[in-house]
């Protein structure tokens, strides 16, 4: 197969151009949905670029869990999952759940919180991390000093 005997770096710079594409697609589409359900007369309980995000979220959401499962399963030494799978993840899935994430766009769905949330998680997963290497930084270097000075 051809995604077999890519380079690595080449993948992931297709999948990102990959994403940033169908990325820009979704929002489009989505702001042109909002802009329908406007001009139709509806009243949103969103901004149109928070319906947009929302959108986003529904596209990207399942394709970033597979690929933490797959690197868990990897670290974990279970299973070893091939780099043209997640490649495939991160262009079928969106492309699956972009239907599905503008049909959910209506004037009673207040897209603010399910984005705001998301951003929420992020953010916590980032301080998480950032307070965990920091306590292991500061395990090593009082284990290695314990060390040196016995």
């Amino acid at each position: 197969m051809f995604l077999k005997d890519i380079n690595p770096a080449v993948l992931l710079l297709v999948t990102a151009a990959a994403v940033v594409l169908l990325g820009r697609i979704g929002y489009r589409v989505s702001i042109r949905r909002t802009s329908a359900l406007i001009e139709g007369g509806e009243e949103l309980r969103s901004t149109p670029d928070y319906y947009s995000w929302y959108t986003l979220v529904w596209m990207f959401l399942p394709p970033l869990a597979l690929t933490i499962m797959a690197a868990a399963l990897q670290v974990g030494g279970l299973f070893r999952v091939p780099g043209y799978w997640i490649f495939a993840a991160w262009i079928v899935l969106p492309i699956a759940f972009l239907p599905l994430a503008v049909r959910s766009i209506r004037a009673d769905v207040n897209a603010r919180i399910p984005v705001e949330r998301v951003i929420y998680a992020i953010l916590l997963t980032a301080a998480l991390i950032s307070i965990f290497t920091t306590i292991g930084i500061l395990m090593s270097v009082l284990f290695e000093s314990i060390q040196f000075f016995q």
